[in-house]
Formats: C-alpha cells, structure tokens, sequence
C-alpha cells in the first residue's frame, strides 16, 4: 500500500546515484563498441505480455484501455522485423507485483537483441557485459548450469515431468493444504523461490527451463543423461545473483503461428486465474509474419544489477525514489 508522508528526502545517497551513472555509461559503452544501436519504444500499448507468470498494469488514456510496458519486447521485435538490425534500450518498465526490498513496480530495464544468435551465443554476450560493467572490482566467475542439475543440487526429482502432487510433496507438510489449488508451474516456482533461488548467493546463468515456461522462447530437445529420456525444454536462461533473479533471456521464437497459439494458451490460464484478459499481439505477429529474423535476446534489471555489484540487500538504496516514496 502506498504509504503517504512529507519525507521528500530521495532513498538513495548521491554516491549510489553517482555510481548508478557509471554502471548505464559502461552499458552503453559495452553495446556502442559491439555495434549495437540504442533505441526508444512506447511504454503506452494497447496489449502487453500475455505471460500468466507476470503482471501487468493496466491504465484508462483517453477512454481507452492500455497497458504499461512489462518490457519493450513487442515493440523491439517489430523494429528487428523492419530491419533496424542489433540493438539495446535502456528504460522504464512497469509491473504489478508486489512491493518490498527486491521489488518495486517501476524499474528500469536494459534490453537487447542480436541477429543470427542462439542460446549459448547469448550466455556468453550475458557474461561478458557483467564482466565488463564490474570495472575494477573483484570479478567472480559466472557458473553455468541446467535447470535440472540446478533443481537437483536442492530438490529431488526431475522438474520437467513431476505431477503437480509429486511437487506438493516436496512443501513443508504444514504447507502443501494452503497451496494444494496451484498448477503445477506455479509449484514449481515457489519449490524454486523457496528452495532453489536463496542459495544462488554466487553468480549462475541457468538454462534450458521447463517447456510450460517458454515464453516468447523457442523449445529444444534435451536429453536426460542418467536415463537417456528425451523432453522438450525452453531455450531461455536466468542469472541468479546474490539471490536474485538479474537477466532472462531467449533464443527468440519466430513462428507466428506458434505464437498464437501460446496466446490462446496463456489467455486460458489467465481466466483461470481470475487476471485480466490481453488482447492479441496484432501488430507483432504481422511483424513476425513479414519475417522476424533469427536472433537471441535478453532482459536485465538493472537495480537489480546494481544490487549485487554495491552489495546493498534493498532496492531502494539504488533508486532515487521507490514507489512508497514517490
């Protein structure tokens, strides 16, 4: 809830402003000496993300409703389709989630998109620009690992086949009747949020997610080495640092036609839900439909970011002001 007060005072010192300058000028650099064009989209739409996984805000323009930006994918992916070729955005993006010490609904995101990249090309792109952003600073290794060996490091089982019951059962027993309405994606987040996600305190890309988390990913085919089972499995990866989730990015789906689909799917899980329905993509699918070319992408926070790289454990101490402030 916003809290009201006469406390004008920013909630960030002006050295964590001075040194949030620094970090968007070594991002930009980072991008400027690859060849990447910096560009600017709407943060006003008429749809957003139908990802159930994330909230969006909805606000009335002019009679109309529209949609603040979760990220400037859509409009990104458009230019990529008119051949603007590789780029990056800095800038605001808006969520309704919750507000605490890891979040705050207005934040400020990087994006960007390079042509003809597939998943492992993008989680060495990611490593080098959290190398390079460190300046000085000690600079630990970045790891790797699939989701399953992350999943199996903390948890039992394989992720990508257990029954929403199997996953129930790995709750504390005093919790599996408080969750036992979840799906099954929703279960294994919170398993991951809870059990997982804490003890990521070191740098670690973790890739190849759960089909049903997709996205705007393309799928791939993974096998199992133990068993040789083979399932499909979203070609995205996450960095987790310090316990937080920093950058998500995918090996871009380009078929028009499975992104409707995803669409209608994601739509039905929303009215499931009881969250608000979007309106179909139009203009990106025609986008995707003229012909999106190949290519990877990534998101990254960079409050987030500057967490980790200033050891601060609240987001507001790299904010000049946070939602309850504002």
């Amino acid at each position: 809830m916003l809290q009201a007060g006469n406390n004008w005072r920013p909630s960030a010192s002006r050295e964590a402003l001075v040194y949030r300058a620094r970090l968007l000028g070594r991002i930009r650099a980072f991008f400027n000496e690859r060849g990447f064009l910096e560009v600017q989209t709407p943060l006003l739409a008429d749809t957003t993300t139908s990802d159930p996984h994330v909230q969006s805000i909805v606000v009335d323009c002019m009679g109309q409703q529209m949609w603040l930006q979760t990220s400037p994918e859509q409009h990104m992916k458009r230019l990529l389709a008119a051949g603007v070729g590789d780029c990056y955005q800095i800038g605001t993006a808006m969520r309704g989630d919750e507000v605490g010490k890891h979040h705050n609904p207005e934040f400020t995101m990087l994006e960007w998109y390079r042509l003809g990249q597939d998943l492992p090309g993008l989680m060495d792109e990611c490593c080098a620009l959290i190398d390079y952003v460190q300046e000085h600073q000690p600079k630990p290794a970045i790891n790797c690992l699939s989701y399953t060996q992350a999943w199996q490091q903390h948890l039992p089982g394989n992720p990508h086949s257990m029954s929403a019951g199997e996953l129930r059962e790995l709750l504390p027993q005093d919790e599996q009747a408080q969750h036992k309405n979840l799906a099954t994606d929703q279960l294994r987040d919170l398993l991951f949020a809870i059990s997982i996600q804490p003890q990521l305190i070191q740098p670690v890309l973790i890739h190849s997610f759960p089909v049903d988390s997709c996205a705007m990913a393309r799928q791939l085919r993974e096998e199992t080495p133990e068993s040789g089972a083979e399932y499909m499995v979203a070609a995205r990866c996450e960095l987790y640092w310090k316990g937080l989730e920093v950058l998500n990015g995918y090996h871009e789906l380009l078929d028009a036609n499975e992104l409707r689909q995803r669409y209608q799917q994601d739509c039905r899980i929303r009215q499931a839900r009881a969250m608000p329905s979007v309106v179909p993509p139009r203009r990106l699918l025609a986008a995707m439909e003229s012909g999106l070319p190949p290519c990877a992408g990534a998101a990254l926070g960079i409050d987030r970011l500057l967490m980790c790289l200033s050891g601060v454990d609240a987001i507001g101490r790299v904010m000049a002001f946070t939602f309850n402030s504002a």
